[in-house]
């Protein structure tokens, strides 16, 4: 006789939440390099390097928006593409911004942008591209 551990572990419901927690680490794994890239673009002055941060940051979104849950080929919803790649690292917290700014050791100048209007773009492309992404929209939005 199977012990309902067992059950549970042969059902189609435990299978979608192991998919489920795969899809969200393989998101929450690009967040890094995604908003390293989008803090570079905004916090410095790095024209001949923002073409390739940007197709950078687009190689990555575009493969988060390939990603999906199986077997049915579903998407997150919006709410939590956003929690994972802005609410998670960010926290509500500009310090954050500013932490990662400093961890950064750039050699071009600072921008005119603050922190605080860093934090409101980035927070307002993540909103954008979680909403597309969950929508299940080929074309995302790579623009600040």
């Amino acid at each position: 006789m199977k012990t309902f551990a067992e059950y549970l572990l042969e059902t189609k419901l435990f299978e979608m939440a192991l998919n489920k927690k795969k899809l969200e680490d393989k998101i929450s794994n690009l967040e890094y390099q995604i908003n390293q890239h989008l803090i570079k673009i905004l916090a410095f002055d790095d024209k001949p390097n923002e073409k390739k941060h940007f197709k950078d940051i687009s190689g990555w979104m575009n493969q988060i928006n390939s990603y999906y849950l199986k077997p049915n080929k579903t998407k997150l919803s919006s709410n939590k593409y956003f929690e994972l790649l802005f609410n998670d690292p960010f926290e509500d917290h500009i310090e954050a911004i500013d932490m990662r700014i400093e961890s950064l050791n750039y050699n071009t100048s600072r921008s005119n942008l603050s922190s605080k209007e860093i934090y409101n773009k980035i927070k307002q492309f993540h909103l954008l591209n979680s909403k597309l992404i969950s929508d299940n929209q080929t074309k995302l939005h790579i623009k600040l």
